[in-house]
């Protein structure tokens, strides 16, 4: 008895090219046309520009904060009378992130320096050009004229008023001198960190348009 094999009906040709049409119709429906229009250097700088200000916001988190817990380790001084450095902890711990935070950005730069270099040149963008070509955007806003210069300027004077505040407590003057002390140490290591990021700042803009923004 001889058995015949029959082979399955597959779709015609026309059917597969017309599915895979509409598949692609469908993916360029859900595509952003202005993110489609924008060149591979826009979207580059566009994405330095993002880490640029995602580091710079961690930074201003990061002081923000520290300085925030200062003053409250300076008020606990005051009502307790105990002069001891807590703040100094949540600092170095939340110091590792942000420093790792801080070496990771310095990587992607360092990797990418010559394509940002090479999409700055080929959209004409330089020290003395302020805009894209026309149908182009890359967001970004100019740096502030001199952010950490005026935050270690804040810092300084809620040191002061601090210090005022310890020394017209009727109490000797010695109850609050190792706070006093330390309270210096602190702005001492705060004036360090705002120069640092005013090298890293300065070293970005080199690499890339629009600084840490």
């Amino acid at each position: 008895m001889k058995i015949e094999r029959r082979q399955l009906p597959t779709p015609p040709l026309e059917g597969k090219a017309l599915g895979r049409a509409i598949r692609e119709g469908f993916d360029a429906l859900m595509t952003d046309p202005v993110e489609a229009a924008k060149s591979e250097e826009v979207k580059l700088l566009e994405k330095a520009e993002k880490k640029r200000r995602a580091f710079r916001g961690h930074w201003h988190s990061y002081v923000m904060v520290m300085l925030g817990l200062l003053v409250m380790n300076v008020a606990t001084w005051m009502v307790t009378g105990l002069a001891f450095p807590w703040f100094l902890f949540p600092a170095a711990g939340w110091g590792i992130g942000f420093g790792i935070h801080a070496l990771n950005h310095r990587a992607w730069l360092a990797d990418n320096a010559r394509e940002l270099r090479a999409a700055e040149a080929a959209l004409g963008l330089g020290p003395t050009t302020e805009a894209l070509p026309a149908g182009q955007v890359l967001a970004a806003l100019p740096a502030p004229s001199d952010p950490f210069r005026r935050l270690v300027a804040e810092c300084q004077a809620a040191v002061e008023k601090a210090e005022e505040a310890l020394l017209a407590v009727d109490s000797p003057a010695a109850a609050f001198e190792a706070a006093i002390v330390q309270l210096h140490e602190g702005l001492e290591n705060l004036e360090h960190l705002a120069e640092g990021a005013a090298r890293i700042d300065a070293a970005l803009a080199e690499i890339a348009p629009g600084g840490v923004g």
